[in-house]
């Protein structure tokens, strides 16, 4: 069953089409194996469509939270359903327009999925 994202995202819409490529696959569990961060992975395999803010999130993340994203993504690579394990209901032009988000990985749909939310104010 496809996890639901948000398709306004074109990073995820242009990883999920090449994740169709078998060379592209390979290199991104290269990439995890040698823990490269996130933001460099993307330069690395040659993607184009991340915002700056886009990149400001991927950098903040905690490790455990990387690590996490890392686990969903060699998943579903160990799969036969190649898109990235992506529930988020939060738009890129809601994050361009300075949105905070909060990023955890949850298995969800009997796979581990990585879920991006608004982040809530703390009262």
């Amino acid at each position: 069953m496809p996890i639901p994202f948000d398709p306004s995202h074109p990073l995820v819409a242009e990883v999920n089409n090449d994740l169709q490529q078998e060379q592209f696959r390979d290199r991104v569990r290269e990439l995890h194996a040698q823990e490269t961060p996130l933001t460099q992975m993307v330069k690395d395999l040659g993607l184009e469509n991340m915002s700056t803010q886009v990149r400001d999130v991927l950098e903040g993340l905690e490790p455990h939270v990387v690590a996490g994203i890392r686990a969903a993504t060699l998943a579903m690579l160990d799969s036969d359903h190649y898109e990235m394990p992506l529930d988020c209901i939060v738009s890129e032009a809601e994050v361009n327009a300075g949105a905070k988000v909060m990023i955890e990985v949850d298995n969800a749909h009997h796979q581990k999925s990585i879920h991006v939310r608004p982040k809530k104010p703390k009262p």
